[in-house]
């Protein structure tokens, strides 16, 4: 009987995704979509290579870049079969908008580099338009770090960047810190990476607060170094009961727990593992 009612689910989705036929938004829907999320502009030009795909071009209203707005019909697959079509729409305001602001700050910025000593330049792997800065120290990167960003929050009169982060590294491509635009707050690696590890306690108990954290041998953790797993993105720092580990503590209920550095396997088919932790043995 479950057999038989899992089928008729399976042919009910199916028939359901089949009649789900999508088309492209037209000139005025995406025209609406623009003025709505981006604020006045004008329609430039607007190109249908298929009946799939509409692109149109606007101009802002207040600075005069273009930028575009895409409507894409694309198929909803399952292991290879098509089984109905959705409407996406996307544009590319934000890596323009963003174009324009470090163009028209361009003699800031150099001076930034020059008073600062340091490179600020886009980084064409990262996925972010903002630019990251090389310092040969922290006290280097921190003054172009917080003259950068309030350079974009002054220049950013639409709150689009307020929020984004401003990556500093060193010579060796080693983070040196961050720097947050709106709030001029700059966090180096240590503040990083504490960061980090609290935003795991907060996943697993929303009330973590932060403690600290201290360096223990591995050996005394009490974990097999087999159960150790490392994920291919990452590389482990732990080859023998020596090595130094780190644990990072909380406080949730009044009562508190860590978060160690290295992650353990969950069981036979994990990939990725999971970050050592009391929590569970602490707080029930």
């Amino acid at each position: 009987m479950k057999k038989l009612v899992c089928v008729l689910c399976a042919v009910l989705c199916s028939v359901l995704l089949c009649a789900c036929i999508a088309s492209v938004k037209s000139e005025r829907s995406l025209a609406d979509y623009a003025k709505k999320n981006y604020g006045n502009c004008e329609l430039v030009s607007s190109q249908k290579p298929d009946d799939r795909h509409l692109i149109c071009t606007f101009r802002d209203g207040e600075y005069g870049f273009e930028y575009e707005v895409k409507s894409s019909v694309n198929d909803i697959t399952i292991d290879g079969s098509k089984f109905g079509e959705t409407e996406s729409t996307t544009d590319t305001f934000y890596n323009r908008y963003c174009a324009y602001i470090l163009s028209s700050a361009d003699a800031e910025i150099r001076q930034i580099e020059e008073s600062c000593s340091c490179t600020i330049a886009i980084n064409e792997y990262a996925l972010s338009p903002l630019p990251e800065i090389t310092a040969k120290d922290e006290k280097s990167a921190k003054n172009a770090a917080v003259e950068l960003a309030g350079i974009f929050h002054r220049y950013d009169t639409r709150g689009v960047l307020s929020g984004s982060i401003i990556y500093a590294y060193d010579e060796n491509k080693e983070t040196l810190g961050k720097c947050t635009v709106g709030a001029a707050e700059w966090k180096n690696s240590d503040d990083m990476t504490n960061e980090f590890y609290q935003n795991i306690a907060k996943s697993i108990a929303e009330d973590a607060e932060f403690i600290g954290s201290k360096q223990i041998p591995f050996s005394k953790t009490g974990v097999d170094i087999k159960d150790v797993k490392t994920p291919v993105w990452e590389t482990s720092s732990i080859s023998d009961g020596d090595d130094l580990v780190t644990y990072y503590y909380f406080r949730s209920q009044g009562r508190e727990f860590f978060i160690a550095d290295f992650r353990v396997l969950k069981d036979e088919e994990d990939l990725a593992g999971e970050y050592y932790s009391n929590y569970k043995d602490i707080i029930r």
